[in-house]
């Protein structure tokens, strides 16, 4: 399972997802670094079935964490409501067959 957040700027929302940024163009070192690196770890994972989900937050206060664009990000790891969301719905997909 892979969560992205556009809110969240501290992890892009394609790197969270395995996708290749549409504004990764150019022929630069970073650019062409950026590409091999997402092109072996996507054939390192190529029969894994991935469940991408989309996670929206609100932008309710200004702190130093939005001003850095990490807000999201923190929220999505720590926020207890959202973990017991995500497990509540999403549980069956880590249930193991004995």
């Amino acid at each position: 399972m892979l969560l992205a957040s556009r809110e969240d700027e501290y992890v892009s929302y394609s790197s969270a997802r395995l996708e290749k940024d549409p504004q990764s163009s150019g022929s630069g070192e970073q650019t062409k670094s950026y590409l091999v690196m997402l092109e072996a770890l996507q054939a390192k994972l190529a029969q894994t079935n991935f469940i991408r989900i989309r996670v929206q937050f609100s932008k309710s206060e200004t702190t130093f964490n939005s001003f850095i664009g990490r807000t999201a990000h923190i929220q999505l790891l720590t926020d207890r409501e959202s973990i017991r969301m995500f497990v509540s719905v999403l549980g069956g997909l880590f249930a193991t067959n004995k």
